[in-house]
């Protein structure tokens, strides 16, 4: 048996069995890539207020919050995500599973978040389990690292023996002249050929993301020293997943001090002039500040955010993280290190 036969197996046997998670996990990864799309799409009547409506002041942010928690008495609200368009509506979150849209103009509960968005919640949970989760997590970093292998493998195996004009074109340009086994064949390697380095970083990506030794070693290779697994520290591991977001049962342990929306939103406001949208994570426990995740225009990346940590009570700075900081830093967000903020939704 030769290398060649033992690397087609290896590259056939990969390819049948993992192909089924990475598949699964391709998807929904496309849909949640869309989410923030595909959710306005859906919302965009909930989304936007009349026009007349824009000549009355805004109403204070505490009243609005007020006026949803009014509206669902059993839950807490959690996020509070306020843009910079002027018809645009407020988003009052209650947990993850559900938000309200509220006039900013006129108080009126405009509805609830879409079915579609709801369809979306699911996607993403099947997705985080398989990625984040105990037993996922080991099973799709495995698949991962197979299809790396897989993606490897198949360069060798489409690579011509012959090194002529004629034979390179023949396995990287797909053919419409050929029919059955042999257009099979040249579809196949031809558009492994266009695909193979994406797929490769891809899964290059997705093992730092899914392995703690991967990602010291990515910190090694770029001269930084790789974090100490925030296990000792309070946070959150690196390649261990983003912490889960506030659910509708969090508990209400009660604020000793009333929380200053207002004014915090306004802080918000002030520290980055030209933002786009505005999100406040809201406390959920006695003395637990206001953080502000707020996105600025875009540059380079579609969807820039910062962080600003307020006191709940004052709006006074606890400290202030920007965007353009954070990757010669850590090369992480300050909104994924603190827990993932939907802004765009």
């Amino acid at each position: 048996m030769t290398l060649r036969t033992v690397v087609f197996w290896l590259h056939l046997l990969t390819g049948t069995l993992a192909g089924t998670v990475i598949f699964v996990m391709a998807v929904s990864g496309a849909l949640l890539a869309f989410e923030p799309q595909i959710a306005a799409w859906s919302e965009r009547e909930l989304r936007t207020v009349p026009a007349a409506s824009t000549s009355t002041p805004r109403i204070d942010l505490d009243a609005i919050v007020a006026q949803a928690r009014r509206a669902v008495p059993e839950g807490r609200p959690t996020l509070v995500t306020v843009r910079a368009e002027p018809r645009s509506s407020i988003r009052v979150g209650f947990g993850r599973d559900r938000a309200l849209y509220v006039d900013p103009y006129t108080g009126a509960v405009l509805g609830t978040s879409s079915k579609i968005a709801d369809a979306l919640h699911t996607v993403e949970d099947w997705h985080r389990w398989l990625g984040s989760r105990e037993i996922g997590r080991p099973f799709t970093g495995a698949c991962n690292l197979a299809f790396l292998g897989m993606a490897i493998s198949g360069v060798y195996l489409w690579w011509p023996r012959s090194s002529r004009r004629g034979a390179l074109r023949a396995a990287a340009v797909p053919s419409l002249r050929l029919r059955g086994r042999a257009r099979d064949f040249n579809w196949h390697n031809s558009i492994g050929i266009w695909c193979a380095p994406l797929l490769i970083v891809i899964t290059l990506t997705g093992t730092v993301m899914s392995y703690q030794w991967a990602t010291d070693l990515l910190y090694r290779l770029t001269g930084n020293v790789p974090p100490t697994p925030a296990g000792m520290a309070g946070g959150v591991a690196q390649g261990q997943g983003r912490p889960s977001r506030p659910s509708n049962d969090a508990p209400a342990t009660g604020e000793s001090r009333p929380t200053n929306l207002a004014g915090a939103l306004a802080r918000a406001e002030q520290q980055v002039p030209g933002w786009v949208a505005i999100t406040l994570r809201l406390p959920q426990r006695a003395g637990a500040p206001i953080v502000a995740i707020v996105q600025e225009r875009a540059s380079w990346h579609p969807a820039p955010r910062s962080q600003l940590t307020l006191d709940a009570s004052t709006a006074g700075v606890v400290s202030w993280e920007p965007f353009a900081t954070w990757t010669t830093r850590s090369g992480r967000s300050p909104a994924h290190r603190s827990g993932s903020v939907p802004i765009s939704r």
